[in-house]
């Protein structure tokens, strides 16, 4: 057992034992208390009488296949019907990987397309284009052929039905452009036939989309957070749904198909919640950062992005425990924004700026206090600077 190739059948079991999970009802805690209780055990036996080499990267992959499977258990296997596939559109939504923005109608006859509700002229359907004309149509499911009669492949008259004649006056000049925006369209003939924008022959097959999906779920398309053991594991799995924009901001939850009253952030009631909003350009976020950056000495406020921030601990210059009190610093952070947050939903609460920033210094000085091994930390000094507060009590930290 000393060559990494003799535990493949470990790794297979780990494979295996995935692809018969269904948990698509539980939360994401349910998901890693059944990684943890079930995954841990499978490798127990070999583990009792051999060793892992060192070379092949054996606890590595084996970590890294139980991390992945607090996501991949948590959607069905994608099949070979074009059903399934449709069916899970809404979950890589969530990761900008939107289903209906790869597939696009090439229209032959019109027939079998429908001239509304299918991308057929552009990337989005006619009826995203035109809400109000689509709002007084009488037959919303009608086809091309319905709608357009094309004559040596040029459209030559168009036939409307709409509800309202008086509305249809209103929006005269929205009837007008669109006429003059699909006039040039030029009918292929034959069937209407359905095509992949990111493949080269433009071909449709549910083999091809699979793929696609397959590689747009690929972990190399997150950002890498940083698994450090001073912070919570909570905190840290909620760091990492903020990496893969998955937590319950408004903007995904309305996505998601959950009725909210309004998408604009609670804290600040002017942009819409989402990720990058939240956490970086509402006004409490921006005075955060912007005291975080004064009292470390490190300038956070100038940084843009969700993605940014998340990684930026790592990439400064600085030793390794300097880099681990940065990066413990910001995750703080992200972490007190989020209470708040949900404070301010769910308990109508208000803080003062200054006492959010209080809650991050403590919190931070707590995890390296009672979390962190072989490190001495102050109080009095901490509070000056977070870096003149920590000190190494041995060489390793």
């Amino acid at each position: 057992m000393k060559y990494s190739k003799n535990w493949d059948p470990v790794v297979t079991k780990f494979r295996n034992k995935l692809n018969n999970w269904r948990a698509k009802n539980l939360s994401f805690g349910g998901r890693l208390t059944l990684v943890k209780v079930v995954l841990s055990s499978l490798p127990l036996y070999f583990f009792s009488m051999f060793k892992a080499p060192n070379k092949g990267s054996v606890i590595k992959h084996i970590h890294k296949v139980s991390f992945t499977a607090l996501e991949d258990i948590a959607r069905p296997t994608i099949r070979d019907q074009w059903t399934t596939i449709k069916s899970v559109d809404k979950e890589f939504v969530a990761s900008n990987l939107e289903l209906g923005a790869a597939l696009r109608v090439m229209v032959g006859d019109g027939s079998n397309t429908k001239f509304w509700k299918h991308p057929w002229f552009v990337l989005k359907p006619l009826r995203n284009l035109f809400p109000n004309l689509f709002e007084i149509e009488r037959n919303k499911n009608c086809n091309i052929g319905q709608k357009l009669e094309a004559v040596n492949g040029l459209v030559s008259s168009f036939k409307w039905e709409w509800t309202s004649s008086r509305k249809a006056y209103k929006l005269i000049i929205e009837i007008n452009d669109m006429e003059e925006m699909l006039e040039p369209y030029n009918f292929r003939g034959g069937e209407d036939k359905w095509s992949l924008i990111f493949n080269k022959n433009g071909d449709f097959s549910t083999s091809s989309c699979r793929e696609w999906l397959s590689n747009g779920r690929s972990p190399g398309n997150f950002v890498k957070v940083k698994w450090l053991s001073w912070i919570p594991l909570k905190v840290r799995c909620f760091l990492w749904r903020v990496a893969q924009y998955r937590i319950p901001v408004a903007t995904n939850l309305i996505s998601r198909g959950v009725s909210l009253h309004s998408s604009n952030c609670k804290i600040c009631c002017v942009e819409p919640e989402n990720e990058e909003h939240l956490f970086v350009g509402c006004p409490l976020a921006e005075a955060l950062w912007l005291m975080i950056s004064n009292w470390s000495g490190v300038d956070v406020s100038s940084i843009t992005s969700v993605t940014n921030l998340i990684k930026d601990g790592w990439t400064r210059a600085g030793n390794k425990l300097e880099k681990k009190i940065y990066t413990l610093i910001i995750y703080a952070a992200f972490w007190i924004i989020w209470k708040y947050r949900n404070e301010v939903i769910f308990r109508s609460l208000k803080k003062r700026t200054a006492d959010l920033f209080e809650e991050i210094m403590i919190l931070s000085f707590d995890w390296v206090k009672h979390r962190a091994k072989k490190v001495d930390v102050i109080w009095d000094k901490w509070r000056v600077n977070p870096f003149l507060g920590v000190s190494r009590l041995d060489v390793s930290v």
